[in-house]
């Protein structure tokens, strides 16, 4: 159908409509991208940690295993195995209850709102809130990693001294 058999409010709708998509479609996409840019930094982030994690594991089981062997002449082998296994399920139990000990209440619901004006603040509002989350998010691994180290380090130093003191003794 042509111009010639529309009418005026089907015109109207169609220029409102043109109008609209040429208005939102920039932020539309630039949202995509952000979104994109975001999921790709996430994925990013969590190979290097299951990279981290596992070198991080592998480095524990020859640790332990060291302990085991320093251990051994001086505690026999089932104490020496005994006196590690404690160890790293001390140190274990600790590592646990760092990252378990807080527990957030999830977000309230976004409040209901019509009219051109209130979607665009609240399209806004969850940008801001999503940019605020993952600040926090990354703020908190960071503080979760450095209190996580530290426990290990305390706990393991620990287990040196009690290793040390029962040398002595």
């Amino acid at each position: 159908m042509g111009i010639i058999g529309m009418t005026k409010q089907g015109m109207i709708g169609q220029l409102l409509g043109a109008a609209l998509n040429r208005a939102v479609g920039p932020i539309i996409a630039l949202g995509r991208a952000r979104a994109e840019a975001m999921a790709q930094r996430a994925i990013t982030i969590a190979i290097g940690i299951a990279v981290g994690g596992v070198l991080a594991a592998i480095g524990v089981v020859f640790l332990l295993l060291a302990v085991t062997i320093y251990a051994t002449p001086h505690l026999g082998p089932a104490g020496a195995a005994a006196a590690t296994g404690g160890g790293a399920l001390v140190v274990g139990l600790i590592v646990i209850l760092a990252v378990t000990s807080r527990r957030r209440a999830p977000p309230p619901p976004p409040a209901a709102s019509a009219g051109v004006d209130a979607v665009f603040a609240a399209a806004s509002d969850l940008g801001r809130s999503v940019r605020e989350k993952a600040e926090k998010v990354a703020d908190s691994d960071a503080a979760r990693t450095a209190k996580s180290s530290t426990a290990v380090g305390l706990a393991l130093a620990a287990l040196v001294a009690g290793i040390i003191v029962g040398l002595r003794g």
